[in-house]
C-alpha cells in the first residue's frame, strides 16, 4: 500500500488494516510450521501430496499478503511459486527441500523483522528470500 493510500485512509481504517497485518505475522508463524513439516514430510517418502500441500500453503499466503498490502511478501511468494515448477523438473527432491527449507527458515525472519517493524531486517531479509528463488 503506498503512502498516499494509506494517508486517505481514516485512522480506524488504518488500525483495522494494522489489526490484520498482525494476525497474518501471528498465523504466519503457524504456518511456516507447516511448511517445514510438508517438505520433511515429501523428503522423507516422496509422497507428492506433501509437496502439493505445501504448495497450496504458499500460495495461500500470497493472497493473504496481498489482501492487507503487503507488496513485497507477495512478491516474494510468487517468486517462490515460480521457483518451485522450474526446481520441481530441474532439481533432485533432496536438493528441492533443502533449498526450500532455507526459504522456510528466511521466511520465518523476514516475518518476524515486518513484526517488530525492524526495517533493515526487512530489507536484508527480503533480498535473502529473493536470491533463494532467483
Amino acid at each position: 500500500m503506498s503512502g498516499a493510500d494509506k494517508k486517505s485512509m481514516s485512522a480506524e481504517d488504518s488500525a483495522f488494516l494494522d489489526g490484520l497485518k498482525k494476525d497474518f505475522l501471528d498465523e504466519s508463524r503457524l504456518e511456516l510450521d507447516a511448511w517445514e513439516e510438508n517438505l520433511l514430510d515429501y523428503d522423507s517418502d516422496g509422497d507428492s501430496s506433501y509437496l502439493d500441500d505445501f504448495k497450496r500453503q504458499v500460495h495461500s499466503m500470497k493472497g493473504s499478503s496481498a489482501a492487507i498490502g503487503l507488496v513485497e511478501a507477495n512478491q516474494i511468494l510468487h517468486e517462490l511459486e515460480n521457483w518451485l515448477q522450474q526446481a520441481q523438473s530441474g532439481m533432485s527432491r533432496k536438493d528441492m527441500v533443502t533449498s526450500a527449507l532455507k526459504f522456510v527458515d528466511q521466511m520465518r525472519v523476514y516475518c518476524s523483522a515486518l513484526a517488530n517493524k525492524d526495517n533493515a531486517k526487512v530489507t536484508a531479509a527480503a533480498q535473502a528470500l529473493k536470491s533463494l528463488v532467483s
